[in-house]
């Protein structure tokens, strides 16, 4: 009997860009008064943002780097534990989402 075998490893990765500093000054069409509403704007209107070509050089970095910079892992949960299962099932090129892997047993390891 030929069985394919595999042992997987389930863990979370935080990461996040650099923080930037944005003033609410830097938005002429920000008309809000709180930060709630600045949050908002930031949020709501970030990716159009780095199309606008009216906002000044730094600030259009500022979003650049907000909306498309490198992100830098803070926390890996494998550094603190090990959560997984072994599994034996056949390989299977429908299941993307499993790895193209079928599992037929599993059991947490």
């Amino acid at each position: 009997m030929k069985k394919h075998f595999r042992l997987t490893e389930i863990y979370t990765v935080h990461a996040a860009t650099k923080p930037v500093e944005l003033d609410s000054e830097m938005f002429p069409d920000f008309k809000g008064e709180t930060e709630q509403e600045f949050f908002d704007y930031i949020l709501q209107n970030y990716r159009e943002l780095t199309e606008d070509e009216t906002l000044s050089e730094e600030v259009s970095n500022l979003i650049n780097d907000l909306a498309y910079g490198d992100k830098e892992e803070y926390y890996n949960s494998s550094f603190n534990y090990y959560e997984g299962e072994f599994q034996m099932g056949e390989l299977d090129e429908k299941q993307h989402k499993n790895g193209y892997f079928d599992a037929q047993y599993t059991i947490d390891e």
